[in-house]
C-alpha cells in the first residue's frame, strides 16, 4: 500500500530532531568554527566532515564536528 499511496517504494527518510543538540546545520557548524559556510559544504563534498543530508539540508553530529576541529587544528 505505501507504493500506492505515495508512488513510492521506500518510507522517506525522517527529519532529524530538530530540537536535539546532537545535530548541527551547516551554518551552526559554520559560526561554531568560526568557518564560512561554505568551507562547511566543501568539506562535506570532500569527505573530511561526515554529515547526513536531510532533504535539501545537511546534519551534523556534533562529534562528527569536534572530530573534524580536531583534525583541523592538528593539520596546523
Amino acid at each position: 500500500w505505501r507504493s500506492a499511496a505515495t508512488g513510492t517504494k521506500e518510507a522517506p527518510t525522517p527529519e532529524l530532531d530538530a530540537d536535539s543538540k546532537q545535530w548541527v546545520s551547516t551554518t551552526e557548524a559554520a559560526d561554531l568554527l568560526h568557518l564560512g559556510d561554505r568551507a562547511i559544504r566543501k568539506a562535506i563534498s570532500e569527505g573530511r566532515l561526515k554529515a547526513k543530508q536531510v532533504g535539501s539540508a545537511w546534519r551534523i553530529s556534533c562529534e562528527d564536528l569536534a572530530h573534524y576541529q580536531h583534525q583541523r587544528k592538528a593539520r596546523t
